[in-house]
């Protein structure tokens, strides 16, 4: 957040001003996240606590060499990156045609209105923490925290982390040069879906978080009668399988891939290795309550009949 403003102040009594108005912009953005069991604040921070492991521990901003410009703006994607989320993923707003679908042409929704809004708030004079910088200076905020949010619309996933390994076989990755955008988005987006390269009780705490938030919606879309997210079905997803399934499809594929050019991230690669052990040895657990909640839906779904049939 040092980029609240231009220009480092001098005097005590600066900074102390300067320290407000950081605060008075934080607490802003803070304030239009939802109170969701999973896209809320918390996640906001972890997700731009996981872009600063990445660049300071990883050490991504020396090897690519960002400067001021380019690492303020990843700080601030990484907390406006899901402002304002709903607690429903793009796939329901295009199924119910909501507002925002409409608006956005089912052209990642979410990611397309979190940066419009996190913009939007930019341009209040009290919010506007790009105001001292030149046009050029602005454009060039604009054009990578725009694309860097933009980037974790998870439908882009396989084809950009395919683009990223196919450069480092080939070893024609230049993160420094061609390259610089592209993994700034990408570090952005990793760190987005982080979770399970956090210690064991971060990523275990997440994870039951996010499914409250899937099996919520997919409880909205069976009333509907829309198609259920493929997480969303309480009724038939076993959390452990799902977690051991997103391991290794998306992201050992993502991490492995960084860590050939961020070597000083082992820890988190050991944490991956450690968090997807854990959730094997708890699938029978999760099997269990799977035939449990199942008999009492079953019991339910008599009792209603029942009832039904005495009308």
């Amino acid at each position: 957040f040092f980029l609240m403003i231009r220009r480092p102040p001098r005097s005590t009594q600066s900074r102390s001003s300067a320290a407000s108005d950081v605060y008075k912009r934080q607490k802003q953005v803070r304030a239009n996240y939802r109170q969701n069991p999973y896209h809320n604040s918390v996640h906001a921070l972890d997700v731009t606590q996981t872009v600063n492991y990445l660049m300071k521990t990883g050490k991504f901003s020396e090897i690519a060499s960002l400067n001021y410009l380019e690492v303020g703006a990843m700080y601030i994607a990484a907390c406006v990156h899901d402002i304002d989320h709903p607690g429903t993923n793009n796939q329901y707003h295009i199924n119910t045609r909501s507002e925002l679908a409409i608006r956005y042409n089912d052209k990642a929704v979410l990611e397309s209105y979190h940066s419009a809004l996190a913009f939007q708030i930019l341009q209040e004079e009290n919010y506007n923490i790009l105001a001292k910088f030149s046009r050029e200076e602005h454009n060039k905020m604009r054009e990578r925290i725009v694309s860097m949010v933009l980037a974790t619309d998870m439908s882009t996933h396989f084809s950009e982390v395919g683009k990223l390994k196919t450069k480092l076989a080939a070893k024609d990755f230049d993160p420094k040069g061609k390259d610089k955008n592209s993994s700034m988005d990408l570090i952005v987006h990793a760190s987005d879906i982080s979770n399970p390269i956090k210690p064991w009780n971060i990523c275990f705490e997440w994870a039951e978080r996010v499914l409250i938030e899937f099996f919520a919606q997919g409880d909205e879309e069976r009333s509907l009668g829309i198609p259920i997210n493929q997480l969303g079905d309480r009724y038939t997803l076993n959390p452990s399988k799902s977690q051991i399934g997103f391991i290794k499809v998306i992201i050992e594929d993502t991490f492995l891939s960084l860590h050939r050019f961020l070597p000083n991230i082992k820890e988190a690669i050991e944490n991956l290795d450690s968090n997807k052990e854990k959730w094997v040895e708890k699938v029978e657990e999760y099997e269990q309550q799977l035939k449990d909640l199942n008999e009492k839906k079953k019991l339910e779904d008599e009792e209603a009949e029942k009832n039904q049939q005495k009308l």
